[in-house]
């Protein structure tokens, strides 16, 4: 997500709110972050006060969903690929 780290969107915000003590901002993600705490980061960083959540499983997304069967296939990375996470 570009709302990590040194990322355009979190230095606006910064900037904004050196200047500014309100101000809103809409932020719309398929995908904040893989698990609570790089989701935690993102509200962190934009300063999100209010957060909704939609999930497939939502009578509001379903209708838009179609089925699918996830298979989920786990396998040892390579030594190069390794090598680079290491990096």
């Amino acid at each position: 997500h570009k709302a990590l780290k040194k990322y355009a969107y979190c230095l606006v915000v910064h900037r904004i709110s050196q200047t500014q003590c309100h101000f809103r901002i809409l932020a719309l993600s398929a995908t904040p972050g893989r698990d609570t705490k790089s989701v935690q980061h993102v509200i962190n960083n934009l300063r999100i006060a209010h957060v909704e959540v939609r999930t497939e499983d939502d009578p509001e997304v379903e209708k838009y969903t179609h089925a699918r069967l996830i298979e989920r296939v786990l396998c040892q990375a390579s030594a190069a690929a390794r090598d680079l996470e290491a990096k």
